[in-house]
């Protein structure tokens, strides 16, 4: 399975409810094939029934409610897993947050949805057709991702229809640029003077465009990248890490990482590897 993208199929006879007291920095999307699962979110109720997939936040759920007979098919993914699918069928980085319009799947997207978490599941069994196969198990993943990011309206849908970011060639050019240099200690300096323009020119059409500047571009970059890097499953340290992506302080990049992302670091080690239900 990918290393934060997680698909489950379950079912109750009896019927189970169960409160999220640790809850991870992510989304599910549950769909029903039987019975019904109802989210509680405060004071408020959502009903997964079935031909009505809910996708919500894990971290706005207090009480899941399965009720008894009831049987479903799901993924949970972390925010940084859609942020990074994001980025990449964008081209660049997306500063404002993911925002969805609607928390429910349309039926027509819903069902090719669920034939691939059907066909990931029984893939990846073991002996399944897909356990030596990991670029096909990657295919598959993509296409879920595809699914949430095209089928559910937000706040990026417009862009994403378009496939890129829009903004001039003069940005495209220098996210292009900060990408391939995230790991060289490069600045907005360089990214200019690659670009043949001067460091204001640079700076005036990132606040136009992206409504950020090339430092903060460039860092969320290089957060990004190391927050990759800690959810890849391996052994790292949160201090060598950091000095790899050109953070020199730890309780710095800590502090920013926080604010970027809502956790920290060693939460997202934490959670690296999780378990839904």
């Amino acid at each position: 399975m990918g290393r934060s993208l997680q698909v489950y199929k379950t079912k109750s006879n009896t019927g189970v409810q169960f409160t999220c007291n640790e809850r991870f920095d992510g989304y599910t999307l549950n769909r029903v094939q039987r019975g019904s699962l109802h989210s509680v979110s405060g004071k408020k109720k959502f009903v997964v029934a079935q031909n009505a997939p809910l996708l919500i936040h894990a971290r706005e759920v207090d009480q899941n409610k399965v009720a008894p007979g009831a049987a479903f098919i799901g993924v949970a993914l972390h925010t940084a897993t859609l942020n990074q699918a994001l980025t990449e069928r964008l081209s660049g980085v997306a500063f404002t947050p993911l925002q969805f319009k609607n928390k429910y799947f349309p039926e027509p997207v819903a069902k090719g949805y669920e034939s691939l978490c059907d066909l990931l599941i029984s893939g990846t069994m073991r002996g399944g057709f897909l356990e030596a196969n990991p670029m096909a198990v990657a295919d598959i993943e993509s296409a879920i991702l595809n699914c949430i990011l095209f089928g559910i309206e937000n706040n990026y849908t417009a862009q994403l229809n378009s496939g890129h970011i829009s903004a001039p060639n003069l940005v495209r050019d220098a996210i292009d640029y900060m990408h391939a240099q995230c790991m060289t200690p490069i600045g907005p300096s360089d990214v200019a003077l690659a670009m043949g323009v001067s460091v204001r020119s640079l700076q005036l059409s990132f606040q136009k465009w992206l409504e950020t500047t090339p430092s903060n571009y460039l860092r969320r970059v290089r957060l990004n990248k190391a927050r990759d890097e800690i959810m890849s499953g391996e052994l790292v340290r949160i201090g060598d890490v950091a000095r790899k992506w050109g953070f020199l302080s730890p309780g710095e990049f800590s502090r920013i990482y926080l604010e970027t992302f809502g956790e920290l670091p060693k939460d997202t080690k934490k959670w690296k590897r999780f378990d839904y239900f």
